[in-house]
């Protein structure tokens, strides 16, 4: 069995939809049935508020696998949150947790005719583009979810009226991006 934590905010715990949990679990688990998800995302989560709870929500359970999709708070204007100390409590939670064990996604696209003051797109930009230089740098799988999102041509259709959670589509999306990474990482572990 396959211990498989997704550890988030608000879009992986699920807000007013199904969640990534339901659309995660029903593709694993016709892959990899004897797998177990967990779904640590807490709603309003940034990287400083997932290292509080690391050890509580994550460590603990001991798993093999960990995905980690912080930074659709991170990159709100009001949380004062830089890219360098973002970057830096990611490097933290990644050696906590082992970097063998983490896939990284990038924070998400936010539909910018309702986010645009408090999660401009540039910052986003900021922000993704950040992490995919730290995932190259230590060797990470790493998903762009904002480019793929914006290269979707759909992006708006991903997220609900709110602008920034994300729709049943968008985690459908989601899901299939998860479950590819995850089945990657899987066979990595098992050749290992």
């Amino acid at each position: 069995m396959t211990k498989i934590i997704l550890f988030g905010d608000s879009i992986t715990a699920g807000w007013n939809e199904e969640g990534i949990t339901d659309a995660l679990t029903s593709k694993v688990a016709a892959i990899f049935p004897e797998d177990h998800i967990i779904n640590a995302g807490i709603p309003g989560d940034t990287t400083s508020d997932g290292l509080k709870r690391l050890e509580a929500h994550v460590l603990r359970y001991q798993p093999d696998i960990v995905t980690l999709f912080f930074g659709a708070n991170d990159v709100a204007i009001d949380r004062l949150i830089s890219l360098n100390k973002y970057l830096a409590n990611m490097v933290d939670i990644i050696e906590k947790i082992g970097p063998e064990k983490v896939i990284l996604f990038s924070a998400p696209y936010t539909k910018q005719a309702i986010r645009k003051f408090d999660r401009p797109l540039s910052r986003c930009r900021k922000f993704s583009d950040g992490l995919a230089e730290l995932a190259e740098e230590k060797g990470l799988p790493f998903v762009n979810v904002l480019d793929e999102m914006i290269n979707s041509e759909r992006a708006d259709e991903w997220l609900q009226e709110d602008g920034l959670h994300f729709s049943d589509y968008g985690y459908q999306r989601l899901g299939e991006l998860f479950t590819q990474k995850i089945m990657e990482k899987k066979r990595e572990l098992n050749n290992d």
